[in-house]
């Protein structure tokens, strides 16, 4: 591969793995206090120009797959879905590296939330995401008469300089996160093409994005962003979970409550491991296998076909005993194109039918980055 064309994919890749963290809702108040400080002290603030395209920078209208929601961008940008599995909408034009995604999130998983709020929430995470981060300013706009937070910064993801604008705002019963970015030496030419692009940001139907985040059962009350070592994986858990370290040695995450007996752990496994035909099907009876022969008087019930992050997935309920302690275990198999992935959820199965709708929420917001 030629060094332009690996220095674009590698800012793609980078910066999709960093704004994944700009949808995380893990937040310390003192974290979100600093930053505002911080933004404080800034003399810049955010103005966003109106101007419309016209002439030869005549817009091209591009809209997600429900046609719920649109970009109007110059010439050169094209929907680009690989960009971020968990954007309703994803534009790019990587031949200039510019990127653009808008990222719904259902009001029912930010409970008491409100836009500045969550673009503090964004801060905070992406403080943590970057490397070497420099916040710039922030300020107010409206986007299609609709009142919205900004917010400019930058720092290193990957080993790549990348410098975003950000907006935030909320319709009807969901909030929406429109984020570009680029390359930090080429982000000041492109800063006033950002500008029009985040505001030609338009919702047709604000009930309709919400399944770009799709929510199975009732969100918990408060929810913190989870990564794997490698960063190449993400779940979110709810309020009173922390990481655990002692469940499965080969897990890429591990989280309990140890004090509400529930269990969480991520397994990813390279398909380049299995034959090339091995189908999801064939994984689920191999770790159903396995399952069984470690548990007594084992229970399964019948896999279920559905999606998770946009990637196929089998799941199902395996009962039994373990040390004479009845378990239930919530599995979950997700198949990508790199990877099969195992997200186990357990408690006592005394507890399972109050918990499974919680263990449902955790599950959808697995993401392969």
């Amino acid at each position: 591969m030629k060094q332009a064309e690996f220095r674009l994919a590698k800012l793609a890749v980078a910066a999709a793995a960093g704004t994944l963290l700009l949808t995380g809702c893990g937040m310390k108040r003192a974290a979100s206090d600093e930053i505002m400080n911080e933004s404080r002290s800034k003399t810049e603030s955010l103005a966003f120009a109106k101007t419309a395209y016209s002439g030869s920078q005549a817009g091209i209208k591009i809209e997600d797959a429900s046609g719920s929601l649109s970009l109007t961008l110059p010439q050169g940008w094209k929907k680009d879905d690989s960009l971020n599995r968990s954007a309703a909408l994803a534009v790019s034009d990587r031949a200039k590296e510019k990127y653009c995604l808008v990222v719904p999130v259902s009001s029912n998983i930010l409970k008491n939330a409100t836009v500045d709020s969550l673009k503090k929430k964004m801060l905070a995470d992406t403080k943590v995401a970057l490397q070497n981060y420099h916040f710039v300013g922030y300020g107010e706009t409206t986007i299609d008469g609709i009142p919205a937070q900004t917010a400019e910064f930058y720092g290193t993801a990957r080993n790549v300089d990348v410098h975003y604008l950000t907006a935030v705002m909320k319709k009807g019963s969901a909030f929406y996160q429109i984020i570009t970015w680029s390359t930090s030496d080429l982000f000041e030419g492109y800063k006033k093409e950002f500008e029009n692009v985040i505001q030609s940001f338009r919702i047709v139907n604000s009930s309709t994005p919400e399944a770009a985040i799709s929510v199975m059962g009732s969100a918990p009350s408060a929810i913190s962003l989870v990564t794997s070592s490698d960063q190449q994986s993400s779940i979110t858990i709810p309020e009173g979970w922390t990481r655990d370290t002692a469940l499965a040695d080969s897990a890429d995450i591990q989280a309990s409550r140890p004090a509400s007996e529930d269990y969480l752990v991520v397994l990813r496994e390279d398909r380049s491991d299995f034959s090339k035909n091995t189908t999801i099907n064939d994984y689920s009876n191999l770790v159903s296998t396995n399952m069984k022969q470690s548990i007594q008087n084992p229970q399964q019930d019948k896999p279920r076909q559905i999606t998770v992050g946009g990637l196929s997935a089998l799941q199902y309920v395996i009962s039994g005993e373990v040390g004479k302690v009845k378990i239930s275990y919530l599995v979950t198999l997700v198949a990508s194109e790199d990877h099969f992935t195992q997200v186990l959820l357990w408690t006592r199965s005394d507890m399972f039918a109050g918990k499974k709708q919680n263990y449902l929420y955790i599950v959808n917001t697995f993401r392969e980055m």
